[in-house]
């Protein structure tokens, strides 16, 4: 195995959970299939209206992720 671990890939498995722990994070896996996560939507939605260009820009940010 890679790097002498002898559980390699279920290591690299839990890693990458710890990586994208934030990115799959925002969804919601079920038998219907994925589908965002209703609070981040809820977020977004109740988002208060930018009033300068880095409130325009951190917006667009969140939103377009």
């Amino acid at each position: 195995m890679a790097f002498s671990l002898c559980n390699a890939p279920a290591t690299f498995q839990r890693l990458m959970n710890y990586v994208l722990k934030d990115v799959l994070g925002s969804h919601v896996i079920s038998t219907h299939g994925i589908k965002p996560d209703p609070g981040k939507i809820d977020k977004i939605v109740n988002y208060k209206t930018p009033t300068s260009v880095d409130e325009v820009r951190s917006f667009l940010g969140l939103a377009g992720y």
